[in-house]
């Protein structure tokens, strides 16, 4: 889909933090369960040992790493990492004033 200078209007649905370092587990990391991102989503690793399942494809990260994932992908995060994370829709037609939940079709 193309879309010119009038239907780009971004719009910033979700921003966050995540914490995916469990001090004191010596556990083997686990697997997040699988999602599907409703809108494009940009991650930005500051800490990693894992990685994120996309699609059925494993790809590790390390820090300085960023993902772009969009509508439609089936993902799976696997800590420990940390990250940024950034959740748009690019044509700014969404207005959700109760939040923004990862994987919530309600909101999709």
């Amino acid at each position: 889909m193309k879309l010119d200078d009038t239907q780009f209007r971004p719009s910033l649905l979700h921003y966050g933090r995540f914490t995916g370092y469990f001090e004191g587990f010596d556990e083997k990391p686990i697997r997040l369960n699988k999602r599907i991102c409703y809108d494009y989503e940009i991650e930005y690793y500051t800490k990693s040992d894992g990685g994120v399942w996309i699609d059925g494809k494993f790809t590790p990260f390390s820090k300085g790493d960023i993902s772009v994932r969009k509508p439609g992908q089936c993902v799976a995060g696997v800590p420990p990492y940390n990250c940024y994370v950034l959740c748009f829709d690019v044509c700014g037609s969404r207005y959700l004033p109760d939040g923004y939940f990862f994987g919530d079709p309600i909101h999709a």
